[in-house]
């Protein structure tokens, strides 16, 4: 059984981050080294583009190259659906194939694209924390890059992110 979630961000989260942003974060060039995941962002920003945005997808990636044009389509198809400003945040965890390449690729193309990169692999609980701790739009989802669940199913749980803390969903079939 999978899980996609929305969550509004507790505001002890976020200035925990900020802290912890002001506290160990480098800038160097267009890169953003956070402890041992190193944050890539196109064009001209050296700040968190991802609080210009309501609504952050995170997609932990591990050798996924073979699913990588199947994800960007359909999360490119969802992000011209999204009743909200949404972007995608894939978080590299470490991949051995050709995944890193593919998602600096992908995000050159698409403007709403951003990505973090770890060296190592460190496991999908502490790559969804990476991306977490990394994320300062209002809401955030998570989804397998497999596609297990449908993007499209964020939009269900989005109406009621103004009446709830937290809101979940689980695949019943």
């Amino acid at each position: 059984m999978k899980c996609i979630a929305i969550n509004k961000i507790p505001e002890s989260w976020y200035w925990e981050y900020l802290w912890v942003k002001k506290q160990t974060a480098q800038i160097l060039f267009h890169t953003i080294k956070l402890d041992d995941y190193t944050i890539k962002q196109k064009k001209n920003y050296l700040m968190n583009i991802t609080k210009e945005y309501d609504f952050t997808i995170i997609v932990p990636i591990y050798n996924e190259e073979d699913n990588m044009e199947r994800l960007e389509k359909e999360l490119t198809s969802y992000l011209n659906i999204a009743p909200v400003k949404t972007c995608v945040l894939i978080i590299n965890d470490g991949s051995k194939d050709n995944s890193l390449q593919i998602i600096k690729e992908c995000c050159n193309r698409h403007d709403s694209f951003f990505y973090i990169s770890s060296i190592e692999n460190h496991g999908l609980s502490t790559a969804i924390k990476a991306g977490f701790d990394y994320v300062e739009s209002r809401y955030v989802g998570y989804i397998d890059s497999d596609l297990q669940t449908n993007p499209k199913d964020f939009n269900l749980l989005l109406d009621y992110v103004k009446d709830y803390q937290l809101v979940s969903g689980i695949r019943a079939n």
